[in-house]
């Protein structure tokens, strides 16, 4: 009778068992991205901004409206 070494035997089998769950973990994986990926295809696209000329005008407003310390910091100092 051959004797074998049993702890040998055992690191096979939990190797075998983790290079099985990482297979599965890695398939899954692929499967849900592919999903995301067609789901991502039907989405309708939503612009942010028609033109840039609004921005600027509300920007020039916003400016224009803020206090200029430079000019009178006596009024700002107390």
């Amino acid at each position: 009778m051959k004797k074998t070494n049993r702890g040998v035997i055992l690191i096979g089998v939990i190797v075998a068992m983790l290079l099985s769950a990482l297979d599965q973990v890695f398939i899954i994986a692929t499967i849900i991205m592919g999903a995301a990926f067609v789901v991502v295809l039907f989405l309708t696209e939503i612009p942010l901004r028609r033109t840039t000329q609004n921005a600027m005008v509300e920007a020039e407003k916003e400016l224009d409206t803020k206090p200029n310390i430079a000019e009178k910091p006596e009024k700002f100092i107390s």
